[in-house]
């Protein structure tokens, strides 16, 4: 969005559109008479919550590296997002969202990035290395016990790398925004 007062741009954002009647009450111009609008800022998913995730959250045994990184979970009534922005790792190969408070490990709720549970073997594996952001959209009803399993304070999310396997990096989820 340019302005006068603001030529270099006033506002930005991502857009978004998906193959839906519009909501009611949502004008619509031109061709996008039959679909959602594109939506912009922060408002488009309104409930998020954040995890920062370091190695000294690892437990039983903190780990010593220079990787770290946010997720969020963000969610409407129709989609969920789950984002990763991982910083310095070496050879990430799988993030998931765990069950269970911060001082326990848990079970494996979802898979993020990259692999599902029951990791293949290390020579079968795909990497990442340096800094990376994933973001990945689902249907909300896909997700729909999510609201209640963030506000639980039971869910974290771990990185897996190759000198890591069980855990590199660890963060619990938090609340960063609500409607």
């Amino acid at each position: 969005w340019h302005s006068e007062e603001y030529p270099g741009g006033e506002v930005r954002g991502h857009l978004y559109m998906v193959d839906e009647p519009a909501p009611a009450g949502i004008e619509t111009k031109g061709e996008l008479e039959d679909s959602v609008p594109a939506y912009t800022g922060d408002d488009y998913m309104p409930n998020k919550y954040r995890a920062y995730c370091k190695g000294k959250f690892e437990v039983p045994t903190p780990v010593r590296t220079k990787s770290w990184g946010f997720t969020w979970v963000e969610w409407n009534e129709t989609m969920i997002k789950f984002t990763g922005d991982w910083h310095y790792t070496y050879q990430q190969f799988a993030a998931h969202i765990h069950n269970c408070t911060a001082d326990c490990n848990g079970p494996i709720v979802t898979a993020l990035v990259f692999s599902p549970p029951g990791l293949p073997p290390p020579e079968d594996r795909s990497y990442t290395t340096g800094r990376h952001v994933t973001e990945v959209y689902y249907p909300f009803a896909d997700f729909d016990y999510m609201p209640e399993f963030m506000a639980s304070g039971r869910a974290y999310q771990q990185s897996h790398t190759h000198e890591f396997p069980t855990g590199e990096v660890r963060g619990q989820y938090k609340m960063y925004a609500s409607p």
